[in-house]
């Protein structure tokens, strides 16, 4: 049994999924299989700070389904990457940590906003490095990641379940057909999406997005609806339902040669004017109960 983030997230599910059964019919929760391997995996620098992400010892992960961050660690390395845990706001701290890299991974942020911490310089060298070619993906990015980093204003709405709309060309275009609304998920509104972002996954009357991706000069940008409570396969019945075969695509958008960091100076913010969050649908919840070893 998925255990609830809070009461009122199980109570709104049961009667979401009521409502929406004899409408559409979309993939369940269960777990899949890992993706093929290719060789080589994505070279990741995950944001791992536990003053903005909830994470534990990695050993802890499998009894503990509550934190994101290692839930998405313990992923990507199942699934093949590379992954090096990070910490840190400075100008120093961000740029050891995407040297050498080609992807970015930011997990929810449950305890706190990345951005708002970062040095301007921190800021500017993340920007610079995506527009050099870096990718970088964000899970459930309700506290505005995207909009900080690159002046955007996506908001977020209530949880939803998707279509696969990714176009021809696109590296999600063929991944699975659709993606449910697993407890820890939000929306994006397509009519808030920066010009150019494109909808890989969509809801069955095109109004939201369970991911969407931008191009930011040579670069890549992936937001998540989803934030990996309870996921698979750090969790051995745990939630994915494709979304773990979305991930691994994501984060393969970024192989290639390793990025370089560019200098350290400052650039101009992208928007004059602080940008606006998104917002979550859900209330703030409770800590997960441990799942005891089987």
């Amino acid at each position: 049994m998925i255990p609830p983030k809070n009461q009122s997230r199980v109570l709104s599910g049961l009667l979401t999924g009521a409502l929406a059964a004899g409408a559409l019919a979309f993939a369940a929760p269960a777990a899949t299989a890992a993706p093929e391997p290719e060789t080589p995996g994505a070279k990741i620098a995950l944001l791992n700070d536990p003053s903005f992400v909830d994470t534990t010892d990695l050993e802890n992960v499998s009894t503990d389904p509550g934190h994101e961050a290692a839930n998405m660690i313990v992923g990507l390395r199942a699934d093949g990457h590379t992954v090096t845990p990070f910490t840190g706001t400075t100008a120093e701290a961000v740029t050891t940590a995407l040297e050498g890299q080609d992807t970015l991974v930011v997990p929810e942020l449950e305890r706190g906003e990345w951005v708002p911490a970062l040095e301007p310089a921190a800021k500017s060298a993340i920007v610079s490095w995506v527009n050099a070619g870096g990718t970088i993906v964000v899970a459930l990015d309700s506290l505005g990641t995207l909009n900080g980093l690159f002046g955007y204003e996506v908001e977020a709405t209530s949880d939803d379940q998707w279509l696969n709309v990714a176009p021809t060309g696109s590296p999600f275009h063929g991944g699975p057909a659709t993606l449910p609304s697993n407890n820890g998920s939000m929306s994006y509104q397509i009519s808030t999406l920066p010009a150019g972002a494109v909808s890989q996954y969509a809801d069955a009357d095109n109004d939201n997005a369970g991911v969407y991706s931008t191009r930011e000069g040579k670069g890549t940008t992936v937001s998540l609806a989803w934030d990996w409570f309870y996921a698979s396969p750090a969790q051995a019945e745990g939630q994915d339902g494709g979304w773990r075969t979305v991930l691994d695509t994501a984060v393969r958008t970024g192989i290639k040669a390793p990025v370089v960091v560019p200098s350290l100076t400052p650039t101009p913010s992208p928007s004059p004017s602080r940008p606006r969050r998104a917002t979550r649908s859900r209330c703030p919840r409770p800590r997960p109960t441990p799942v005891p070893p089987r």
